[in-house]
């Protein structure tokens, strides 16, 4: 763990011997937004500031319409925001979105040039900077330098240099770089971008988000998310069952934690044999003398209430004490996760396509590199679990007749069946593979507008329509 991090886990289990944490949201701000637009869908639309209008007509735009204003505000009263985003759309497939900035902080107000990817964004907002998540891309606002993209760089790195930056206290830096990761496979995105909205670092306190953000992390195992769950948590029993997945994983902070609700009985049992297990695992591991005293003293209270057998059975076997791993995706029923949710939505961490069990099935049906093509084909439906099959699809933005697939997954055997229609640039025709376990795809070229029945199914009967179809291929 890093030197901010530790300094705040620290801190963390110091107040708690002291005291329990406890979280008050901050109070509501109403915002009072002087931006309206009129017009009708197909324009012209006219951007009014207080009234008045703003610039000329916007005649390009089919839609436009008031996104948001930010940032919301902390303290009671209302107040003109900085930011208004702008929604631009051109009714058509072209594109679904753009987005502008109406600055009202700059010394006259002004209106940005357009970002975005034809998509929906998810948006972060502090008062210092809007940060826009359109998945693919990261754009930042900031009055005095406009709209600048993220630079992309690998993930890992990304991470590292976030990471660097909430050790330096240069918060800003830390969101805009970790706040994207925040549902990638890498947890000490979420988990520090928690701390930041735990503490109102770079951004206002915000207790839900924090919590949120520590479950992400925590659906990965991660645990010091896990402790951070158990210390927020204002029911003793749940934040037992936290401290005790992260002390099986072999956090010091979770063992002593977990080892003094045994020993109070504070967690809805008491076991004082099992205290004093975990609190001499956490006096050889805390990160400070005062800490591992105070697990110390703990264990010998425990101790004071083990029969002597037993706590010499204890000490002897301690060395041997191992910590547990498990995998994040056990079986066929944890696919389970996404229903409702669309096939690149991530659960812990990962999108349905790259869960390694799955990804393996589907790479064997229909090749490699059909399987890499399916990633960019992120038009979908929610994910539907029916009786006992896992139906999802895809397709590709604004191309969806040449390029597409649908799977279907038996969520007791594992098995997979799924098709594909992949554009080939190179030919007047596209390539369609159909297949399922024990019957790879065999490619096979297809007029562009022959109907290929390639399509998530719907109801029984289309279930069994598309089982036929793998089937036949």
């Amino acid at each position: 763990m890093r030197t901010g991090r530790m300094k705040a886990a620290v801190a963390a289990l110091a107040g708690l011997l002291l005291t329990s944490p406890s979280f008050a949201a901050d109070p509501a701000r109403p915002v009072q937004v002087p931006v309206q637009v009129t017009g009708q869908p197909g324009g012209p639309h006219q951007i009014l500031l207080n009234g008045q209008p703003f610039g000329p007509p916007e005649t390009e735009a089919w839609s436009l319409s008031v996104e948001g204003a930010y940032p919301a505000g902390q303290t009671p009263g209302a107040q003109a925001p900085k930011w208004v985003v702008l929604a631009y759309g051109d009714g058509g497939n072209a594109c679904d979105g753009l987005y502008r900035v109406l600055d009202l902080a700059a010394v006259v107000p002004l209106l940005s040039p357009p970002v975005g990817t034809c998509g929906a964004y998810t948006l972060l907002a502090t008062d210092r900077q809007l940060i826009f998540d359109f998945d693919t891309e990261v754009w930042v606002y900031t009055t005095a330098s406009g709209f600048q993209p993220l630079p992309p760089q690998p993930p890992e790195e990304q991470l590292r240099a976030g990471l660097a930056a909430f050790d330096r206290d240069e918060d800003d830096a830390a969101l805009r770089l970790l706040w994207p990761l925040r549902f990638s496979p890498q947890p000490e995105a979420a988990y520090t971008v928690g701390l930041m909205a735990q503490s109102g670092r770079g951004m206002a306190a915000d207790p839900a988000q924090a919590q949120a953000l520590f479950t992400l992390a925590a659906e990965l195992h991660f645990a010091p998310a896990l402790v951070r769950l158990g210390q927020i948590s204002a029911d003793p029993v749940a934040a037992a069952r936290w401290f005790q997945l992260a002390a099986e994983q072999g956090e010091a902070t979770g063992q002593y934690l977990l080892g003094k609700s045994l020993l109070e009985g504070s967690g809805g049992r008491k076991d004082p044999a099992a205290a004093l297990a975990w609190l001499l695992l956490a006096a050889q591991a805390l990160p400070t003398p005062d800490l591992r005293q105070a697990a110390q003293t703990a264990a010998g209270q425990a101790e004071a209430e083990t029969p002597p057998a037993q706590a010499a059975v204890i000490r002897r076997d301690l060395p041997r004490w191992q910590p547990k791993t498990a995998p994040l995706f056990t079986g066929p029923a944890d696919l389970r996760g996404w229903v409702g949710k669309h096939p690149h939505d991530r659960v812990r961490g990962h999108i349905l396509l790259d869960v390694p069990d799955l990804k393996a099935r589907l790479t064997a049906v229909l090749g490699t590199e059909a399987v890499a093509a399916l990633r960019p084909m992120t038009v979908a439906e929610p994910v539907v679990d029916q009786t006992g099959w896992l139906l999802f699809g895809g397709c590709t933005p604004h191309a969806c007749n040449t390029g597409h697939f649908a799977a279907v997954v038996n969520l007791v055997s594992y098995d997979v069946w799924a098709c594909a229609r992949l554009e080939n640039p190179a030919a007047d025709t596209d390539t369609l593979l159909w297949g399922g376990p024990d019957r790879p795809a065999q490619p096979r070229p297809q007029p562009p507008e022959e109907d290929d029945l390639c399509a998530m199914p719907t109801g029984p009967d289309g279930l069994k329509a598309f089982l036929k179809a793998a089937e036949g291929a």
